[in-house]
């Protein structure tokens, strides 16, 4: 048989959750919705066996949607129950009328669900047999549920149903339109089962018609015997699916035996007293109740009292005297106590009452068996005295020397750690019955959950103090804004410093509260943090107390149940220090090099100023020679004259031109690496920085491996030319350390330049050393991590170009196989378009205006050679004055002079 299948309609989920693995741990198929226009597109694709309702649903109340289920195809036949809390009685009267058909009280318990269900679903199922045909059956019922319930039955089977509410109006609808059988409830106002069986065997038209009588409370044999008395056919217990109701109606109809008219001796006498024994019974099940509806008034009261406590954020132990006598008070024990285990182990009495002033000295010691109490509570059970978890001897002596008739002990216990134990004791009532041993598990479960929540808020309150104290003391400033970027919180000890309230910016939104170079950079940091991306930028502000601080702000999303962003936590701390640090660093670092390169250099200084020398001092003597000649006496003799000059002095002169170039285009290249601690990015030429370094490292590389360089055209990069340098010289001068000196012609060291994508740029600096094996190629970026020998370097060298490249917004790779070689690849960001074509332009060299006048120019300089130099090339244009120092300049400016250029 395939398996059958329940439609569950509850907007909430935790209760449809509950309601759903119920009755998928039985094998039925669950269908769920949470409103009722999803339910009835439910209803109708798929076949259902049963349909449990909400009554209060988001497009339509649960009437509504139990009559629209009625109306449609197949509906009829289902058995539809309500899933609500309390109803009033309106409410239950609705109930029938939208076609319910029975009720289930929340919270349910699987307990009560499943066997509901399986009564249910034993209507849904059932087949019609033939005794149901044709035939015509009155259900009578007070109970509107009851009598809905026991239609839909029958008329499951086939049966023509017509119902009333109680005997009077069974016994009219029966007298104007007689039906096959009866099928009646027995306690009922106005005219009972008992009187309805008695007027149908009176009444001749009807005396032949079965009459079955069913009940749930006259349940003994002299009920039963009453019933048959009357004129009954047969006389059944209720069932939640009627079975025997159904099968005593089935043989009803089927023997045919009419019943004789009751002999009315004793029959009055006899309903009379079974009326009484019945409201006897009901007066003391209503005893009953109300004593559990007290208990649980009591259950309610004491979770009232000690959620009280936790709200004013008391202490629970404080409210301990009070829950105890509620509890005494409520279930009527003459003397109890509360006891709870000290971080030491032991357990102390916290509140007792209905003992003299000293009995918490007999509590302690438990009259005569300590041991019981921490027995007990390490167990986690309910001990009973007397009950069978004690000898009946030792029960005897405990009760006798508390003088007790009972007594209970119900271990305190949260997420299985024992906290303490509640104690009962009565003189003269039964404690350990089921109601009041139910009752003491229960409080005592509230309480431990009681304590371990105020220990839970107690933690909590003392943890948030710890970090409000803790971020309240921290340098940085600690923010959080909410979803529209309204600050919530600010913190940091940085405020009150500045003499800042935090109070002022609690409330305004983050950009308006900042001023207006810190708006610009959160901005789009914020925007790209609500939006669920964790932000760490720089900012810089300049204040005319403090100069130039830099600051570093992170912001970090904080999701919410659903995953979305509730709010963002910020983190803004001054890294001004930091970055003049990390600047002398890059500088030592820097000096560093240049101080290991310097004999390099020196020699690559050393070689073209020895042309120059010596190609000026040929130069003079040739000139001297030449002066002491005697100069040609025929015109036609003068060409060759100063062709031979030319070639004997101008040639030694244009050598060391060429020499000079080369000395400046080092000395530019050291200036250049010298004031590397620019900040601004420009667009920069990649193959001018890569040769510039190439050659300072150039002493350093020629005599350990063979230079290959591979040059792609690429746009200019994004970074200051000083600072890109020394990272291009730092892992140049790495590779050739790595190469063994004296064997350049077996090692190679290969610069390349080409484009990554539409966006970057790479520089290649790939070496034919033995490699970096990996342990060690995890580290490289390490600071002061280094591989060279003691003294020889800092650790630094890889940190700081790791993070000068970062701060362009590139990125360092590495690549490295033993016994092959190292790939160091810098990948940078190609510069902005419309500042790329400017830096293009200006890396031509301009073409030599002419001057739009004779003009006046004052040369200052303490260098008499530069002076001197500047006034040979200038005079022939312009008048030129030469000075040694600004002093003298300013007393040639004061005595009148005017000049159009100053140069110094």
């Amino acid at each position: 048989m395939s398996p059958l299948s329940v439609l569950v309609v509850e907007d909430n989920g935790a209760t449809r959750r509950v309601l759903r693995d119920a009755l998928a741990s039985t094998g039925l198929i669950v269908l769920e919705a949470r409103d009722g226009t999803s339910a009835l597109d439910l209803f109708e694709s798929h076949a259902v066996n049963l349909v449990l309702v909400d009554l209060l649903l988001p497009d339509m109340d649960g009437f509504e949607l139990a009559k629209r289920l009625r109306a449609m195809p197949n509906g009829n036949g289902i058995p539809i129950v309500a899933v609500s809390g309390l109803l009033s009685p309106a409410d239950e009267h609705r109930l029938a009328e939208a076609g319910f058909t029975d009720l289930l009280l929340k919270p349910i318990a699987p307990s009560t669900l499943l066997p509901a269900v399986d009564s249910f679903l034993s209507l849904s199922h059932a087949r019609p047999q033939a005794a149901g045909e044709g035939r015509r059956v009155l259900v009578v019922d007070d109970d509107q549920i009851q009598l809905r319930l026991g239609s839909l039955r029958l008329s499951a089977l086939g049966y023509e149903v017509t119902t009333a509410s109680d005997g009077r109006a069974a016994l009219e609808l029966a007298r104007q339109s007689p039906p096959d059988a009866i099928v009646s409830d027995v306690l009922m106002p106005e005219l009972d089962g008992f009187g309805l069986c008695v007027e149908v065997r009176r009444d001749p038209a009807l005396a032949d018609v079965p009459v079955v009588l069913v009940s749930s409370h006259y349940l003994d044999e002299s009920d039963r015997a009453l019933g048959l008395r009357a004129g009954a056919n047969a006389y059944v217990a209720r069932t939640p699916t009627l079975d025997a109701a159904v099968e005593a109606l089935h043989e009803a109809l089927t023997a045919q035996a009419p019943r004789s008219a009751p002999a009315a001796e004793g029959i009055a006498e006899e309903h009379a007293g079974r009326v009484v024994r019945q409201l006897e019974k009901q007066v003391a099940l209503n005893s009953r109740l109300a004593h559990r509806a007290a208990l649980q008034a009591t259950e309610l009261a004491l979770l009232g009292a000690m959620s009280t406590a936790l709200t004013r954020d008391l202490d629970i132990r404080e409210s301990l005297d009070e829950v105890l006598a509620a509890c005494l008070d409520a279930g009527g024990i003459s003397r109890g106590a509360m006891l709870l285990r000290e971080p030491g182990g032991e357990l102390v009495v916290h509140a007792y009452g209905g003992f003299a002033p000293n009995g918490g000295a007999a509590l302690a010691d438990f009259f005569g068996h300590p041991q019981l109490l921490s027995e007990a509570l390490d167990s986690g059970q309910l001990l009973k005295i007397p009950g069978p978890q004690l000898p009946s001897d030792v029960a005897r002596e405990i009760l006798a020397r508390a003088n007790a008739l009972s007594l209970l002990i119900a271990p305190i216990v949260s997420a299985d750690e024992p906290l303490g134990a509640l104690l009962f004791i009565s003189s003269s009532r039964d404690l350990t019955q089921t109601d009041r041993c139910a009752f003491a598990r229960t409080v005592a479960g509230q309480v431990g959950q009681a304590i371990a929540l105020a220990r839970a808020f107690g933690r909590v309150a003392a943890s948030e103090e710890r970090f409000r104290s803790l971020v309240a003391a921290m340098e940085e400033v600690v923010f959080e804004v909410d979803h529209d970027g309204v600050v919530v919180d600010v913190h940091g000890v940085r405020l009150e410093r500045e003499g800042l309230d935090p109070g002022q910016y609690r409330g305004r939104h983050l950009l308006a509260a900042l001023s207006p170079a810190a708006r610009a950079a959160h901005e789009p940091a914020l925007a790209r943090a609500l939006a669920g991306e964790t932000v760490v930028f720089d900012w810089s502000t300049d204040r005319v107390k403090s100069g130039l601080l830099h600051f570093q702000t992170s912001l970090s999303p904080r999701r919410g149940p659903s995953g979305d962003v509730v709010s963002v936590v910020g983190v803004a701390r001054d890294v001004t220090d930091l970055r003049r640090a990390q600047a002398a660093a890059s500088a030592s670092e820097r000096m560093a090099t240049l101080g290991m390169l310097a004999a390099g250099v020196a020699h690559e200084l050393n070689n073209p100023l020895t042309s120059v020398i010596s190609n000026v001092d040929y130069a003079r003597r040739e000139l001297a020679r030449i002066r002491r000649a005697t100069p040609p006496q025929e015109p036609e003799d003068l060409p060759l004259f100063l062709a031979m000059l030319g070639t004997e002095v101008g040639e030694p002169l244009a050598d060391a031109e060429a020499a000079a170039e080369r000395v400046r285009t080092i000395v530019r290249d050291m200036r250049v690496f010298s004031r590397a601690d620019e900040e601004a990015t420009v667009p920069v030429d990649v193959r001018r920085a890569v040769e510039s370094s190439l050659r300072l490292a150039w002493n350093e590389i020629r005599h350990r491996a063979r230079l290959v360089k591979q040059y792609e055209a690429v746009p200019p990069v994004e970074a200051t030319e000083g600072r890109l340098g020394q990272v291009i010289l730092n892992i140049l001068v790495n590779a050739a350390q790595a190469l063994p000196e004296g064997h350049a012609e077996h090692n190679e060291i290969s610069v390349r330049t080409r484009l990554l994508g539409d966006d970057a740029v790479a520089i290649d600096v790939i070496d034919t050393g033995p490699g970096i094996p990996p342990a060690t190629l995890e580290r490289i970026f390490d600071p002061f991590f280094t591989t060279k020998p003691s003294g020889v370097g800092t650790g630094l060298g890889l940190v700081i170009c790791q993070r000068i490249v970062t701060t362009f917004g590139g990125r360092i790779l590495v690549d490295s196989e033993v016994g092959r070689g190292t790939t160091f690849t810098i990948v940078l960001p190609i510069a902005e378009e419309e500042r790329a074509a400017p830096a293009a332009a200006a890396s031509k060299a301009p073409a030599p205006a002419p001057a739009p006048r004779r003009g006046r120019i004052l040369c200052i300089d303490d260098e008499p050679t530069i002076s001197m130099t500047l006034k040979r090339l200038l005079q022939g244009e312009h008048d030129v004055t030469t000075c040694s120092g600004g002093e003298e300049a300013l007393a040639l400016i004061a005595a009148g002079e005017r000049y159009d250029v100053v140069l110094c």
